[in-house]
């Protein structure tokens, strides 16, 4: 069998490849897992892609680790992100207020 953190490191490790796709998917997945690290994501939101980006503001919002605001905040304020991205930040925001 496979430890929980030992399949975490793995996914988190996807973070590093250029194919966007996988990047996507390792944000989805490390909200839906639980993963306690926050920062991985937070990092995350950093992404040129939107979509990577939008998944790991989900992501951060299912974990409901107060770390995540202030980075969820200034993506509000950056003009870079589109719509519904900020729209997956304000998402997030509203259950880390919970």
């Amino acid at each position: 069998m496979f430890s929980e953190e030992l399949l975490l490191e793995i996914v988190r490790g996807t973070f590093n490849r250029s194919d966007i796709d996988v990047q996507d998917i390792a944000a989805r997945t490390l909200g839906e897992l639980g993963d306690k690290r926050a920062p991985t994501l937070i990092n995350v939101l950093n992404d040129n892609d939107s979509g990577v980006r939008l998944n790991a503001a989900f992501a951060l919002g299912k974990l409901g680790d107060k770390l995540a605001v202030l980075t969820l905040m200034e993506a509000l304020e950056d003009n870079n992100w589109y719509m519904h991205t900020k729209i997956s930040v304000v998402q997030a925001l509203v259950k880390l207020n919970r």
